[in-house]
């Protein structure tokens, strides 16, 4: 049976999506301050957020910006920073974000820091 659609190959190896994160985020500039000069940024993440105390806005979106650091003593650390406030992120080391993102998938925090650790992979700043 011919092929469908010749000129399509199957992405196994990662290439299709480290060339659109690259794409991705040689446009992208992060949207909160980060003082750390090893961290790398991954790209920023938007996430629909209701709001139950204002029914005329039934939702609105969030933006996280999502890092990787390698310098960490713990081992490779992911990031995520919600404001401009020296306290005001998340960080994991990698190995824990799996976990915890398994356990409890549903949750905000594990959903980003996830995202954060497959950018970090698809980008090859990590073993897959």
């Amino acid at each position: 049976m011919p092929d469908e659609n010749p000129g399509f190959q199957d992405d196994h190896d990662g290439s299709r999506e480290r060339a659109y994160l690259a794409a991705l985020l040689m446009n992208e500039k992060p949207k909160f301050q980060h003082p750390c000069g090893t961290c790398v940024f991954l790209g920023g993440m938007m996430v629909r957020t209701t709001l139950f105390d204002q029914p005329q806005l039934d939702e609105m979106y969030d933006r996280y910006d999502l890092y990787f650091c390698s310098k960490e003593a713990g081992g490779p650390t992911v990031l995520v920073r919600f404001d401009n406030g020296a306290e005001n992120y998340v960080s994991s080391l990698v190995t824990i974000s799996d976990e915890a993102f398994y356990k409890n998938p549903r949750n905000l925090t594990n959903r980003l820091l996830n995202k954060a650790a497959h950018r970090a992979r698809v980008s090859g700043l990590i073993p897959k």
